[in-house]
């Protein structure tokens, strides 16, 4: 008979007081900038947290962006504009997994120069004025762009604001939202399962079907850390 064994893994983060207290007043200030315009909280937020410990890029951001987002949405629901919202989610698919191989590919080293590189283009775009017309595929690109910078850094905003630039404040606000929620969780699925292919699987020394049949149970004994890679 052989054996199967699965590696634990268990990386935590050691901050002190000070810098728990940081971090909380950030998010407090970047959920009011969310609450007010629609975006905007992880360009506020990623700068600042990346600064007090870079391991709280991508993932906690990530993790933390639908909670506030779902609450956003509840508050401004019936005024949505589902085309574009559909539109928005179909680009983010192929983004989200770019974002993935992206961060799955490049070294840790080289993580930092990607991580300066998207902010500056964020921040760009943001700055630019830019006036886009609102279309079926102008909103997709943007889904697109959106969910491969969500994804490596956890700045997402920018590309779908100025995408949906010419909706008015509620129906902006309205339709940011639940693409927020829905697309951050896309962004947490697909780089878990990066994870696990990462690193259960290649610790199975007998990958028969009846463990892989079992795999979902495995997952249990993993403790996610908040830097991937």
């Amino acid at each position: 008979a052989h054996s199967c064994a699965i590696k634990r893994v268990s990386i935590g983060l050691a901050m002190s007081g000070t810098e728990i207290f940081l971090i909380i007043s950030i998010f407090m200030i970047a959920s009011a900038i969310q609450g007010s315009i629609g975006f905007g909280a992880n360009l506020f937020a990623v700068p600042l947290l990346a600064l007090i410990n870079p391991e709280l890029i991508p993932i906690p951001i990530l993790i933390v962006n639908p909670i506030m987002n779902l609450m956003l949405a509840w508050r401004e629901r019936g005024n949505v504009d589902r085309p574009a919202l559909i539109s928005a989610l179909i680009g983010r698919v192929p983004g989200v997994v770019l974002g993935v191989v992206a961060l799955s590919l490049i070294s840790s080293d080289h993580l930092g120069l990607l991580f300066g590189i998207l902010l500056l283009i964020a921040i760009g775009l943001q700055l630019s004025g830019l006036t886009l017309s609102r279309t079926r595929r102008s909103v997709t690109l943007a889904g697109g762009v959106s969910g491969f910078m969500a994804t490596a850094v956890g700045v997402g905003g920018p590309p779908m604001a100025l995408a949906l630039k010419d909706l008015p404040g509620p129906s902006f606000r309205a339709t940011m939202s639940p693409y927020f929620v829905i697309g951050s969780s896309l962004s947490i699925f697909l780089t878990f399962l990066a994870l696990l292919l990462r690193t259960v699987l290649p610790k199975l020394t007998c990958p028969s079907p009846a463990t892989i049949v079992s795999l979902p149970f495995l997952i249990r004994t993993i403790v996610v850390p908040c830097q991937f890679w």
